[in-house]
Order: C-alpha cells, then sequence, then structure tokens
C-alpha cells in the first residue's frame, strides 16, 4: 500500500509564508520568535517562508537541540552559514594531518642515516629530497599558524565567529535570517552563548557601511549605469542588508527559566497558520482512515483528544502510520472494533501509563469496573453518580465510552483484550470471510454440528458474528440458518444442540416478540398463545417433511434445549436474579400440560422417542423447579409412576438425567421414596436406571479393564449405543440379537470412519485393551462431532 496515502503530506501555506516573507524583507532589523510545540510544522512553514521569498531571503539554520559533540557554537554557525567552506576545511585539516605524519617521518628517516653511507642507498628519499623538504616546510608553516590561533590573542572560534558574524551581515544580494531551531530543547549554557551572538549581530546591524563597502557599491552602480543597464533584474546594487533572528521553538516551555532574557529582546511573536492547527487538520485523519479501510469511521472523541491536547501534525502522521501497520501489516480489518483499536492506538502513543495500565491489568480494571457497577446498584443517588464522572478527566470518560462492555461483533475489547495490544496478532476471522462461509451449507453443516467442548476458532467467531449480527443482513441468511439447525435437530435422535444451533432458535423466537410487538396489545395468555402457534409454523415450515410440524414432543424437547425456558441470569444482579421470556417452563407447562397428558393414552406410549418430554412439561421439567409453581398445580411422580416405567431405554434415561440430574443426591427425597412394588420407589429407580446401563456394558466385553468398564458406564456411551438402538428400531430384538447387531454396526462405523480394521472381537481376543480404549473414544469423539453419522448406519 502506497505509503503517501497514510500520511498528511502537504497542507497549503503560501499565503500567510508569503505574507510573513514580505515582512522579514521590509523589518530585517528585528527578532522574531515562531511559536508552536514540537512537531507543529515550524521547520517546514519557514521553508515556504523562504520559498515564497523568491531567492531574496537566505534561511541559515542552526540547529543546537541534536546530540551533544566537541564542536563549538562559533564552528556550527560558520557550517550552518557555509556549508561548503566548512567541509573543505575539514578535507583541509585532514591533509594537513597526512603531510605533517609523512613530514615527520621523513625528518626521522634523514636524521637517523644522513651520518652513514647507507642514505646513499635509498635512492627513493635521495631523488624526491626537496619534495619531501617543501612538504617539511609547509608542514611547519601549518603548525605555527594552529598554534597561533590557539593563543588567546586569536583563536579559530574568535576567527570563525567574525567571519560569520561578517557574512550575515554583509547580505547584499540576499538578506539572511539566523533561524534558531527549538530554541526550547538547548540547554541553558547554549542558551547563553546564543544571546552573545545575538548580542553581536545586533551590534553589527547597528554599525555604518565602512568606506570600502561604500565605494565598491559605488562602483558596481557606476558600471551598471555606463553599460545602460535598467532591468529589474540588474537593478543597481543596494549596500549590504541587515540580518534578523528567528528564535523557534515553545515559549511555554521558556517561561520558567529564571531571568529569562528571550523575553526582553523579542520583537514580535509569530503563530504557526491556522491550518497547522490541530482544529483544521485533525478532521483529514478520519477521512484518510476511512478512505483507507473503506468504511465510514467516526472518531470524534480522537479528534477531540487531539484539538484538547494540542497534537502536532507529526503525531497526526505518527497515528495515522501505527493505524496502517496495525489494521494492514497485523491484518486487523474487519477483526476487531475499528473505534476501540483506534483509541487504542491513540493510548499506546500519547498516554503510555493509560496504555501500560490496560496492558498489565486489564483482568483487575475489568473486576474493579464489576465491583463499580455492583456499588451503583446499591447507591440510587444521582447526585453521586454526576459527581464520579464529573471528578474523572475527559480521557478517563472517554476510556470508559468506547471501551465499554456493550457486546458486538468483530468481538469488542473487553472481551478480547489481547488483540486489541499493539503488534499483537489476531488470528480469527474477518467480516468478510464470516459471511461469506454463513452462504455455504458445506460449512455451515460442519459449524452446526459441531461439540461446544470441541469447538474450533472458527465455530468461536462464526457463533459471535451471527449473534451480533445487524436485522436486515441476519434477514437475508436466515433461510439457510433455519434449515440448517432443524436438519441438525434431526440428525440424530436427542441431538444435544451446540450454541449455535440455540442461537439460531432464539432468534426466531425474538423475531416472533418484535412483530407481536407491532400488533393490539394482548393479553399474558394471548400472547404466549400466539408465540407458540407461531413457533408450530415455524416448525412446520423447517420440517424436513414439510407436510407436517413436528410432533408435540419433539416441540417440547426443542423448546427445553434450544430456548432459554429456565430463564436467564441478570447481569450485575447482587442477589443473581434471573429474567424469564415469554416462552418459559411456566408458560410451557400451562399451555402444553392437558395436551401432553392425553398422549398417555397411547397404547404405545412410552415406547416413541422423545415420549419423556410429554411427563417431563407436566412435572414442571425438573425438580429444581417445581417450588416456584404456584400457579399451576402440578402432579406427583406418584400419580406417573406408572407411565415413567413404562418408557423405554432411551427415554428412561433422559427422563430421569433430565428431572433429577443425579439419582444419588436425591435418594432421600420424600417425593421419590413413596411405596412402589413393596419398597420406596428410589430403589426401583436405582435398579432400572443402572440396569438399562449394565445391560449396555454388557454387549462388549472389556477383560476387566478399570478404563474400558468406566467407558462403556459413561453416559456418552450409553446414549450412543442407545442412539444405535433407536435409529435400526432393535426394540421387538432378543438379547442376543441386538448385542450382535450393535457390535456389528460399532466394527462398520470403526471401519468406514478409518479408524480401525480391527474388529471388536479381534481386539478383546488379543487383548488390546489400550487401543480399544483409544479407537473407542475415537469414535465417540467423531460422532459427537458430526451428528449425521446415524446415516452411516443403514448403509
Amino acid at each position: 500500500m502506497n505509503d503517501n496515502k497514510w500520511k498528511i503530506d502537504h497542507i497549503d501555506t503560501s499565503s500567510l509564508a508569503k505574507k510573513f516573507a514580505e515582512l522579514l524583507e521590509q523589518d530585517n532589523n528585528k527578532t522574531y520568535f515562531l511559536q508552536g510545540t514540537w512537531g507543529s510544522g515550524k521547520t517546514e512553514y519557514l521553508k515556504e517562508v523562504e520559498n515564497q521569498s523568491k531567492g531574496k531571503l537566505r534561511f541559515v539554520y542552526l540547529k543546537l537541540w541534536k546530540p551533544k559533540s566537541n564542536e563549538s557554537i562559533a564552528n556550527m554557525l560558520f557550517s550552518a552559514i557555509h556549508p561548503w567552506i566548512s567541509q573543505l576545511f575539514s578535507c583541509g585539516v585532514l591533509v594537513y594531518v597526512i603531510i605533517t605524519i609523512l613530514a615527520s617521518t621523513w625528518l626521522s628517516l634523514v636524521s637517523i642515516f644522513s651520518s652513514s653511507n647507507l642514505f646513499s642507498a635509498f635512492h627513493f628519499l635521495e631523488g624526491n629530497r626537496r619534495l619531501f623538504l617543501c612538504f617539511t616546510v609547509i608542514a611547519i608553516i601549518l603548525s605555527s599558524l594552529f598554534g597561533f590561533l590557539k593563543t588567546k590573542a586569536l583563536t579559530m572560534d574568535k576567527l570563525l565567529m567574525y567571519l560569520s558574524l561578517c557574512s550575515l551581515r554583509n547580505g547584499v544580494k540576499r538578506t539572511k535570517i539566523l533561524v534558531v531551531d527549538d530554541f526550547d530543547r538547548i540547554d541553558t549554557n547554549s542558551q547563553r552563548e546564543l544571546y552573545k551572538i545575538f548580542n553581536a549581530i545586533q551590534e553589527k546591524n547597528n554599525q555604518k557601511h565602512n568606506w570600502l563597502t561604500n565605494i565598491v557599491v559605488n562602483i558596481i552602480n557606476h558600471v551598471k549605469s555606463s553599460f545602460g543597464i535598467n532591468s529589474k533584474k540588474d537593478a543597481p546594487h543596494e549596500f549590504p542588508k541587515k540580518s534578523c533572528t528567528i528564535f523557534v521553538g515553545n515559549l511555554d516551555n521558556i517561561d520558567h527559566i529564571e531571568n529569562n532574557y528571550l523575553r526582553k529582546i523579542i520583537d514580535q511573536i509569530i503563530s504557526l497558520p491556522y491550518t497547522l492547527n490541530p482544529q483544521s487538520f485533525s478532521p483529514t485523519i478520519e477521512t484518510i482512515i476511512s478512505d483507507n479501510l473503506q468504511e465510514n469511521v467516526s472518531i470524534n472523541p480522537i479528534i477531540d483528544l487531539f484539538i484538547t491536547e494540542h497534537r502536532t501534525l507529526r503525531d497526526a502522521n505518527q497515528f495515522l502510520s501505527y493505524v496502517k501497520d496495525e489494521f494492514f501489516r497485523q491484518d486487523k480489518r474487519g477483526r476487531i472494533q475499528t473505534d476501540q483499536q483506534l483509541f487504542i492506538i491513540y493510548l499506546y502513543l500519547f498516554h503510555k501509563n493509560h496504555y501500560k495500565a490496560l496492558y498489565e491489568n486489564w483482568k483487575k480494571q475489568k473486576q474493579k469496573r464489576q465491583q463499580q457497577k455492583l456499588k451503583q446498584v446499591y447507591n440510587t443517588d444521582p447526585a453521586s453518580a454526576d459527581s464520579q464522572k464529573q471528578n474523572k478527566t475527559k480521557l478517563d470518560q472517554y476510556i470508559d465510552l468506547i471501551l465499554s462492555d456493550e457486546k458486538k461483533f468483530p468481538i469488542e475489547y473487553q472481551r478480547n483484550q489481547t488483540a486489541y495490544f499493539i503488534n499483537e496478532l489476531v488470528t480469527n476471522y474477518s467480516i468478510a470471510e464470516l459471511n461469506k462461509i454463513s452462504y455455504q451449507p458445506a460449512s455451515l453443516k460442519k459449524l452446526f454440528s459441531m461439540s461446544e467442548n470441541n469447538s474450533t476458532e472458527l465455530y468461536k467467531e462464526f457463533k459471535q458474528y451471527i449473534e451480533y449480527m445487524p436485522k436486515q443482513a441476519y434477514a437475508e441468511v436466515k433461510p439457510l440458518l433455519d434449515t440448517m439447525a432443524t436438519i441438525t435437530m434431526n440428525s440424530e435422535p436427542r441431538h444435544f444442540p451446540n450454541y449455535l444451533v440455540r442461537l439460531v432458535f432464539q432468534k426466531q423466537m425474538q423475531i416472533i416478540y418484535d412483530s407481536l410487538y407491532k400488533g393490539p396489545n394482548y393479553s399474558e395468555e394471548e400472547q404466549i398463545d400466539i408465540y407458540l402457534k407461531a413457533f408450530a409454523e415455524y416448525f412446520k415450515k423447517t420440517s424436513p417433511n414439510t407436510n407436517e410440524a413436528f410432533p408435540l414432543t419433539k416441540q417440547l424437547f426443542i423448546y427445553r434445549r434450544c430456548l432459554p425456558i429456565f430463564g436467564t441470569y441478570i447481569n450485575n444482579d447482587p442477589f443473581g436474579g434471573k429474567g424469564f421470556e415469554a416462552i418459559n417452563r411456566f408458560s410451557l407447562t400451562k399451555h402444553f400440560s392437558e395436551s401432553a397428558k392425553n398422549l398417555e393414552n397411547r397404547k404405545d406410549f412410552g415406547k416413541q422417542l422423545y415420549d419423556a418430554e410429554a411427563l417431563l412439561v407436566q412435572l414442571g421439567f425438573s425438580i429444581h423447579e417445581i417450588n416456584y409453581y404456584k400457579e399451576v398445580k402440578l402432579p406427583t411422580i406418584e400419580s406417573k409412576v406408572k407411565k415413567i416405567e413404562q418408557l423405554s431405554d432411551f427415554e428412561y434415561l433422559s427422563f430421569w438425567d433430565t428431572y433429577l440430574g443425579s439419582l444419588e443426591v436425591y435418594k432421600n427425597l420424600p417425593a421419590l421414596n413413596f411405596s412402589y412394588e413393596g419398597r420406596p420407589y428410589y430403589n426401583t429407580i436405582k435398579q432400572h436406571y443402572y440396569g438399562i446401563i449394565e445391560l449396555i456394558s454388557s454387549y462388549f466385553r472389556f477383560n476387566e479393564n478399570e478404563n474400558l468398564n468406566e467407558l462403556f458406564h459413561s453416559s456418552k456411551w450409553c446414549y450412543f449405543v442407545l442412539r444405535i438402538d433407536t435409529v435400526l428400531n432393535l426394540s421387538k430384538l432378543s438379547y442376543t440379537q441386538k448385542k450382535l447387531c450393535i457390535r456389528s454396526k460399532v466394527n462398520r462405523l470403526l471401519k468406514r470412519l478409518n479408524i480401525t480394521n480391527l474388529t471388536l472381537k479381534e481386539m478383546e481376543q488379543n487383548n488390546l485393551s489400550k487401543e480399544e480404549l483409544y479407537f473407542l473414544n475415537t469414535l465417540l469423539e467423531y460422532v459427537i462431532n458430526n451428528p449425521d453419522w446415524t446415516s452411516d448406519l443403514n448403509n
């Protein structure tokens, strides 16, 4: 990318520069101070002034703020006025050193060998005796000259200073302007020496022209008039012009110096043009960023800080350089919140302490904000809240505003803080990439099927993208997302949905709510009825068999698994309170209990998939929730015991896992210890529940291996086997037939998925317990993340 696109390259100051040039030409015996902070464009402005003078002014820049050297101010001043002469002089010194060394060497050789006959053997020395003699004489003369310049009578610094002052004073064609750059950054001793130079320049300016200067100027003018030269270009020569001095810097940094002499000698303070002030160029920053990122970027807080904190043009270009680096070299474009990243770049450049606090203590800062929010819950005094806000600086208020906890996509700073730090790589996906995926059925199928515990970075990013997608954009991809969510829930019996599947159903719920708010006012009962009818229509529309809706029990399963019917915890509520949507556990029980009870009259009730949902909705779904049912009288477990006990193995485990969660925790619960078939019902539950697990594990011999034993008794393995049983409808087979069939299907899956060609029998016979454990865990991992694995069972 072209760097010029990320830079405020040139600001037109020509009109004001021209006026300043005219001022310097007319009043060239004054002292000026160009006021501006470091990096505000003062030097560039002075170059424009010199350019606008059309050759009438020559600016001599004296830069004393650079790293210190042994060079004197007189030497630096002479070098600034006569750069070429200074370089030639440096070369002359080098030549002098070389001549001195050669001459000294020659004299040493002569003194050593002159008294012996060996001298004649050095023909080279003999033939060039005169040449070396000349070198020696030159070296002696130069040594004497430099020795003289080191005396108190005349030093090199005095000589250079005299020549510099004469040059500044005797500008016949052009007025020389001495510019002392960044005067406020010069140390105190150098400032005092500059005051002496300034006094010397002023003294020179006040002197009358000497007789020699008068004669030279008059002779030149007489010659021109004799030859009839009257053009403007060759106008009569004028007397040497006076020089003026411009001090450049920030007076605010000089005022604190004791006995500030500069204030006394300044004739006029010149301010930079308005176009170089942040009020003028700051909006250009927003334009440059928007054009390069190809999005409408609003950075009003940053512009405000640029202005109030008096940021310079150099600051602006440095800021733009970092923006380019973070968004393009680090490839963060479309992966982070633009306004938050820009603000953190600003903190990094201009408020190191605030950035360091974010970088080193962001977890502590987050906890601190949460504590403050809890205090606000108890502190309802608005005056106190206003007082806290007033105590914060403008920067702190912007930090709270821009880096807020509001959830967005791309993921905002508070939930993805390290991605926003400078020079941190972002490995997540851009909005463009995620948007493309939302139209690809194959990619969506993998994401909707993925287990939450085994999710990838792409899955995490995509669900965030869908969650915070604008309504209009979501409406475009909604039909495909609805279809994928429904297909996923139908892919295997009692599929456990991931967050993405649940999100699609919850967004549908919100769409139904929003549509109802636009209509007439309804009672709560009427609202719930409308919601549920709308969902039933939605189920019918998205059902694989479009001629009929899902069975009621399956709808209840989706409500329970995909909607927040048990409520959601309220953020920052110190009491852990919950909020409930219109479709919740109470409204479902109240609305569907009668219909669910009628399903119990079916002769095959309990043998169909999802039949347990009919009992759960009547009983309040979970034993944890029954104490909250006040308006609805729930039936007891005892009144439903016969229907519970006739549930199929799959439905029986699903029922108790949902209603109790853990059998051991509720073994002393009175509601489960009524008498049933001559013993407490809890004992019946335990025997029936664990009997199913033992039956399933008996299909597989595990040679008393502890790890395999644990696997075959785990809930994920039992549900895996029960899904095979349900898909293949093996309920009418004998134990032996069912066992052979299930083992055969497991072997087939291991082979089809390229996990292993070994059968379960071969692994058991060869006592390959470790290999068998690995292969079966790999198989479980696959089926958990690929719910359409059941399609392989019928092939």
